[in-house]
């Protein structure tokens, strides 16, 4: 045999297992990431997505998911009571930051700041959850420590 003919016959040779290696890991991500796909969509994985932002304290990651996968219900309450009562706190807050001394408006956002704090406190009335509580009860303290037009430096989550 002639000695080119062997250098391009190993060339073709590692030529062509590069090409089919490379089609196996193809296939491979293909098929990794369609079961990928096929899991997170199931009620196991947002429950799962949900209670990992639920710990960490991720209240509008939390809020961004449920309204995107429109997840509501029984299964869903403990994490949409704390959404709900997230959204008052942060209303609250608003507008008791922006507040304006000696306008009409003054009334008006003391009136709608008053209002998410009540919908604050009757959310820990109304909440089954303890953990829930504690959290809705350290915002409540949060915003009874604001005096009107007092600026806070950062969102409690704790």
């Amino acid at each position: 045999m002639n000695r080119n003919f062997i250098i391009k016959l190993v060339f073709k040779i590692i030529g062509c297992i590069i090409c089919v290696f490379s089609i196996i890991m193809l296939v491979v991500g293909y098929v990794d990431e369609a079961i990928y796909d096929a899991y997170s969509e199931t009620d196991a994985y947002r429950l799962s997505d949900l209670e990992d932002d639920y710990a960490s304290k991720r209240y509008d990651d939390m809020y961004s998911t449920m309204n995107l996968y429109e997840l509501n219900g029984e299964t869903y309450e403990k994490y949409t009571e704390i959404c709900q009562a997230y959204n008052d706190y942060l209303l609250a807050d608003a507008y008791m930051q922006s507040e304006i001394n000696g306008t009409e408006e003054n009334l008006i956002t003391e009136n709608k700041a008053n209002e998410y704090r009540d919908n604050l406190e009757n959310a820990i009335k109304k909440s089954r959850y303890p953990t829930n509580q504690k959290q809705m009860q350290k915002w409540l303290d949060e915003l009874d420590s604001l005096g009107p037009g007092e600026e806070q430096t950062e969102i409690v989550v704790d």
